[in-house]
């Protein structure tokens, strides 16, 4: 069966954070030479990985088998969703999208197209006027790969996606400071 690690690191530095992560992988998932491309996108030899930051939390998803990337963020209330959401949708969807809007709403929207652009390999949440984010579905269909979006700590939503479609095993690891293996 396919498996799908997320591990979700909080609560230090983010440099001590990233080296945690590294630590886990090495030594959990035998991951080594971690090499970046020019857009930023990691890659090694024994599977896929991405890795995400935000405010006080870092994480990474590894498969062995199929290509994935992450997005997490911490939810919050004092940002320009407007702004945001002009740069991601046209204008019909702008107006669609703010006919229920809210702020959960909002981060999901905004993760899962991070976490898109990362599986495709562009360079930035600003590429985003390429794909059609909003509705997901048809998109997601045609490019053969899957999504799933949940909120951890009550506080930061994380998407991820990976390709191809499959119903994989997934593992969620959530480590504050006190709790690193």
């Amino acid at each position: 069966m396919t498996e799908l690690v997320v591990v979700l690191v909080q609560g230090m530095h983010k440099k001590k954070r990233k080296a945690i992560l590294y630590e886990l992988l090495r030594k959990k998932y035998s991951v080594e030479n971690i090499i970046y491309d020019s857009n930023g996108k990691p890659s090694c030899r024994n599977g896929w990985i991405s890795f995400s930051h935000t405010k006080d939390a870092s994480s990474f998803i590894y498969s062995r088998s199929h290509k994935v990337a992450i997005d997490i963020e911490r939810m919050r209330t004092n940002l320009r969703t407007d702004y945001i959401l002009k740069s991601l949708l046209t204008k019909s969807q702008f107006h669609d999208f703010y006919k229920t809007h809210s702020n959960v709403k909002f981060f999901a929207l905004w993760t899962r197209a991070e976490s898109l652009v990362k599986l495709v390999g562009t360079k930035g949440i600003f590429e985003l006027k390429k794909f059609p984010v909003y509705p997901f579905r048809q998109y997601y269909y045609d490019m053969n790969c899957q999504q799933r979006t949940i909120v951890l700590n009550n506080d930061i939503m994380c998407s991820f996606t990976w390709q191809p479609i499959v119903s994989p095993s997934i593992k969620i690891l959530n480590y504050n400071e006190k709790e690193i293996p």
